[in-house]
Parts: structure tokens; sequence; C-alpha cells
């Protein structure tokens, strides 16, 4: 519809520039005009208004996908499945506003879609076919039985990229790539939302989420701004505890971005990417908050209450002043890129500086998320539960 418009604005140029000349200066007539019709062409040309351009997303295009390989998706992209790529499951449903098209994905990313709100917004979630994949090990003879357009799976995961290709299935990689993105998880959750746009065609769910996360992202940055080195919290981020042993999140990894966006000070920072650490080296630390990026096995009641074997809590002083927290949770684990982390850095940064957000309510900002972005009213356990999660027994990827 855009060319007809253009076309018919020429037309009228043409006529009436015709016009200007017979009546100022008709012996430039045969001159000048036809230079303003080239010139008007070129124009036309670059605003696609003049033969049948390809599609830059969609169906039937052909592009680089996050892990490097060229793929040329089929020209009708009917049905999809989601291999080993979890944290995909729940941004593939928000995308779609649904289950449509998706006819398989692996169990592990449809748990953690149904262990918060999703269960309640998207009950179709129970209809997707998960039988495909045990673990992380794929079965191709069933994937085939599935006859997906395309898969999608975990970039860095070559032998699935074979096995794929070579029973001539269409394979997009979606990678987490830490150190390209600066370890920001907003611009990894950008990354996959565009090529997940290539895939299915776009949709005004991934341009809304994105200017929401750059417009909080700006608005808590203008303050952080103005906080010194002396101001900073110290902090740490417990990323797993498992079989008596405690894993950390030093630097090179999302940590350095959310304490940094946040205003606060990595005691770990000395650590490269996670490791596990002793009381000792906690103690040394001493941070003054800690947040847990998961709730696997321990929970701050632990630490409070100095439940965990081998751990002596009592001399950490964020133990001592109660400032122990969990990463909340609404559609995956929010430490890493997911659908809620333009929450979670109002949530952290009010945290760790609760002066400068004093007018900040979360409960209220979380509400209004799941109603611009879901359609969906929040109960006051909906928000409880986003805010300070219970239990939940997954494994973060």
């Amino acid at each position: 519809m855009g060319g007809i418009v253009i076309i018919n604005s020429v037309l009228l140029i043409l006529n009436a520039s015709n016009n200007v000349f017979d009546n100022i200066m008709p012996h430039k007539k045969n001159v000048y005009l036809p230079l303003i019709i080239v010139v008007i062409i070129a124009i036309c040309a670059i605003a696609g208004c003049i033969g049948t351009s390809q599609p830059t997303i969609g169906p039937g295009t052909t592009f680089t996908d996050l892990a490097g390989n060229n793929v040329t998706l089929p020209s009708s992209v009917d049905r999809v499945i989601i291999t080993s790529m979890s944290p995909m499951v729940p941004i593939y449903v928000y995308y779609m506003d649904g289950t449509d098209k998706l006819v398989g994905a692996n169990s592990a990313g449809i748990t953690y879609a149904k262990s918060g709100v999703m269960s309640t917004i998207y009950p179709e979630l129970d209809s997707v076919e998960t039988g495909f994949v045990q673990g992380t090990v794929i079965n191709i003879e069933e994937i085939l039985r599935l006859d997906p357009d395309v898969v999608i799976y975990t970039g860095s995961r070559q032998d699935e990229y074979a096995l794929l290709t070579d029973a001539n299935l269409t394979a997009v990689g979606f990678t987490t790539s830490l150190g390209a993105t600066g370890y920001n998880v907003f611009t990894q959750l950008d990354l996959w939302l565009n090529q997940l746009g290539k895939i299915v065609g776009d949709t005004d769910k991934a341009d809304d989420l994105i200017a929401y996360n750059s417009e909080v992202q700006k608005k808590v940055a203008e303050k952080i701004n103005t906080v010194t080195d002396d101001e900073k919290p110290r902090a740490l981020i417990i990323f797993t505890y498992k079989e008596g042993t405690l894993q950390v999140a030093g630097s090179g990894h999302y940590s350095e971005y959310w304490l940094n966006a946040t205003g606060a000070e990595n005691v770990a920072a000395e650590l490269s990417g996670l490791k596990p650490v002793d009381m000792e080296q906690i103690i040394a630390w001493d941070p003054e908050i800690i947040y847990f990026a998961n709730s696997q096995n321990a929970l701050p009641s632990d630490l409070y209450n100095n439940t965990i074997p081998g751990y002596d809590w009592s001399q950490v002083t964020a133990v001592k002043n109660k400032q122990v927290y969990i990463f909340p949770y609404a559609t995956y684990m929010s430490y890493a890129p997911s659908l809620e982390d333009g929450l979670v850095l109002q949530w952290m940064a009010q945290i760790n500086h609760p002066d400068l957000f004093k007018d900040l309510d979360m409960e209220e900002e979380t509400s209004y998320f799941f109603k611009e972005f879901f359609n969906y009213t929040a109960t006051d356990e909906d928000i409880k539960g986003f805010l300070n999660p219970e239990y939940i027994a997954v494994r973060l990827h």
C-alpha cells in the first residue's frame, strides 16, 4: 500500500512540474523535466516503491544466526520446536502470546514457564510435546515425527546442530554471548527477541518490551550515576548451593552487569566467572547484601537460621542485618536474560540504594508490568510470589 501512495504522489509532482514549466520556463521544459523524473525515480527506488522487495524478516528469508551459521528459512513456518534452549520457551510464549506454532519444547523450559505466572496465563503449555528430548539429549526420530519447519537450539551445541542439519532440518542457534554483550542481560534478550522475529515474523510484543526495558535502564542509570564508590554497598551473588558447596558469581558473568548497573561493589570481583568458595572467604569479604541467583537448595532463612551444614553465617553483616534476597521469578530465573529483567533491575537498585528509589513502588510496578505485557491482572499473591520467590526446584542453565 505504501508503494501505491508514493507512486500517486510522484504522478502529482510530475503533473505539477509540467504546469510550472509551461507557465514560467517553457523553453527549459525539455531540459529539466527528464532530470526531475530521474531524481524522483531514484527516491522511489530507495523507498522501495519500485519492484517487489523481499521481506527482511520472517519465513522465506536467509540470515546468519547467533551461532554464526547461515540459515535459510522455509517459505512457511508453521511448526516450531525448541530443544536445548530452555530460556527461549517462555520468551517464545510471550512473543507469540501463547503456544501458536510451538509443537514441541524441552521439559525444562516448560517447567520454567509453568513455575511462575505463565501457568495461569497460558494453560495450553500443558499440551506442548516434550518427549523428544531427555535431559540434554535429543531423539532425532521423535523430532522428525513432529515434522518441524524450524528447530531452535542452543548455539554452542555443535553436536545437536550436526544431528539436526544431517536430518535436513532447519536449525537456528540461540547463544548466550556473555562477553560479547558486556554481560548485559538486556542486550542478550534483545538479540533473542530480534532473531525470533526473523523466524516467525515481527510482532509488537518485542518492540514494546524492548522499549520498556530501555526506559527502565535509562531511569535507573540517571540515579545510580550519582553514586560514589564509597556509597556502594558490598554485595555478593550466590549462584548455586549444591552438594555442600557454594558457587558465587565473580567478574565475567551476569553479576558484573547486575551489580554495576545497580550501584553495588561485587566483593567476588577478583574471581572470574562462577567459582566455589568456602566460609572463610565469605567472612573475609563480609558482604553487606547477599543475593541468591535462584532458590535451589537454599533460602535466606537458611542463612538467618544458620542451617547450612559447614557454613557459619552468624558473623556476616548481610545476615546479621537480614539483607539476603532471592532474584525475583515470574517466567524464568531472572539472574539470566528473562522477560522480567526490567522489573528486577528496579528491584535490585531499590535494595542497594533505598533512599534514591524511595518513591518506587515495586508492587505497583509489578502489577503494571503483568497487565501491560501479558494483559493479566496479577493477584497480591502473584506479586508477592514474584518479589519474594519461594523454593523452586529447577536448575538455572
